[in-house]
C-alpha cells in the first residue's frame, strides 16, 4: 500500500472532462451507426435464406449497439466518480487543514 496519496482535484476534474469526451464520442458513434443502418433498410430478401440471415443479423446488431451503450455508460460513471473523488479530496483537505488551526 502507498505511504502517501497526492491528488490535485483540478487535474482530476480535468481528467473527468476528458473521460466525458470519450463518452460523447462513443455516443456519437452509436448514433451514426444506428442512423446509417436504419437508412439502408434490410439487405436481405424475404425468402428462407433472407429470414435466416435476418435472424442472426438483427440480434447481433442489437447486441453491438447495447454493448456500446453500456461502454458509454461506464465512461459516464467514471467521469462522475472522478468529479466526486475530487470534491471529496478537497473537502477532506479543508477539514484536515482546519485541524491545524
Amino acid at each position: 500500500m502507498a505511504d502517501k496519496v497526492e491528488v490535485d482535484p483540478e487535474q482530476l476534474r480535468s481528467a473527468a472532462g476528458s473521460t466525458t469526451d470519450v463518452q460523447t464520442a462513443i455516443d456519437t458513434v452509436i448514433s451514426t451507426l444506428t442512423a446509417a443502418l436504419a437508412g439502408r433498410g434490410a439487405p436481405w430478401g424475404n425468402d428462407s435464406l433472407g429470414r435466416r440471415l435476418a435472424s442472426q443479423y438483427e440480434p447481433a446488431k442489437q447486441a453491438l449497439i447495447d454493448g456500446a451503450g453500456t461502454f458509454s455508460g461506464t465512461f459516464q460513471g467514471l467521469a462522475t466518480g472522478q468529479i466526486d473523488a475530487a470534491d471529496q479530496m478537497e473537502r477532506t483537505d479543508i477539514i484536515s487543514g482546519d485541524g491545524f488551526r
